[in-house]
């Protein structure tokens, strides 16, 4: 099991499975079905805690300014390879999976500060 997908699976409310199947549909089946705009609306808040250990769990493959992303490629789809993308924004620190071409921290923190009202 990934890094990755042991953060998720801690979380209070697993992104993807419970909000997007109704039935039992694999977690990476699920993420490969999100579309780019449908990724963009998964942002979770972390721990400081947690947002260390996926940065030093396996080197970045991107880092830049207050966002990263984990090494560790979660799936592959059609559209391209989806990590774990990682965001700072203020003292709070948030996790979604992205699709590797769209790393861009500033539309990362916009989303954020969209959703969580920043």
């Amino acid at each position: 099991m990934s890094a990755a997908r042991r953060l998720i699976t801690g979380r209070k409310n697993p992104h993807v499975l419970e909000q997007y199947s109704p039935g039992t549909l694999p977690y990476y089946a699920a993420l490969k079905a999100l579309t780019p705009e449908e990724l963009s609306q998964e942002w979770q808040e972390i721990t400081l805690e947690q947002y260390w250990y996926l940065m030093e769990c396996v080197p970045p493959i991107h880092v830049k300014s207050r966002a990263f992303m984990v090494g560790e490629c979660l799936t592959h789809t059609d559209r391209g390879a989806i990590y774990e993308a990682v965001c700072q924004v203020d003292e709070r620190y948030f996790a979604r999976p992205a699709l590797l071409q769209s790393f861009k921290p500033n539309t990362y923190a916009e989303e954020i500060r969209r959703k969580f009202q920043l």
